[in-house]
């Protein structure tokens, strides 16, 4: 998982070096309320997160580190995922907050992801000669809004559908 993180880093550093477009995978700093949420959730499950105001990348990798492999941690990943809120699509370059990366993009699935294979695109041009990309490309940012409103809805049926086979295995136990 680790060399996959690196691998997107670094192509995304490598396309926005070149001024190529690409469609940013952004992760938005949490508000200091959610912050405080998280804290007080932390501390209900038997944590000391030491937040404090503002969440950096850094103190959640250490939060993280405390709760990894407590039987509470499916739990204390839902809190966390609240606290972080979704990550999105977007062509303007810009951090990865949850995971502490200056930029992201997805490149390391292609057959799974669209926004892999648009990556990919725009990396295979450049590299056979197309040198007539801007990196403010027009209708870039709508697909990056399509990818990611596709990716929520995949997420829900996803979701859906378990809570559809959870409801029928635990019905014959009712």
């Amino acid at each position: 998982e680790r060399l996959m993180v690196a691998t997107n880093e670094a192509v995304a550093r490598w396309l926005n070096e070149r001024g190529l477009p690409a469609l940013y995978r952004v992760h938005d700093e949490p508000a200091p309320d959610k912050v405080t949420v998280l804290a007080r959730a932390a501390h209900n499950f038997g944590f000391e997160a030491g937040l404090g105001p503002a969440l950096t990348p850094r103190a959640l990798a250490a939060f993280e580190r405390q709760y990894a492999g407590h039987p509470t941690e499916p739990a204390i990943r839902t809190v966390v995922g609240t606290t972080l809120g979704p990550a999105r699509y977007t062509a303007e370059a810009a951090p990865h907050f949850g995971l502490g990366a200056p930029l992201y993009l997805h490149f390391t699935s292609p057959i799974r992801r669209y926004a892999d294979l648009v990556t990919h695109r725009i990396v295979k041009g450049y590299l056979a000669g197309d040198r007539k990309r801007h990196a403010r490309e027009p209708g870039l940012d709508a697909l990056g809004a399509d990818i990611t409103a596709l990716s929520r809805r995949a997420a829900k049926a996803e979701m859906d559908r378990q809570r559809m086979l959870a409801a029928r295995m635990f019905k014959e136990r009712i």
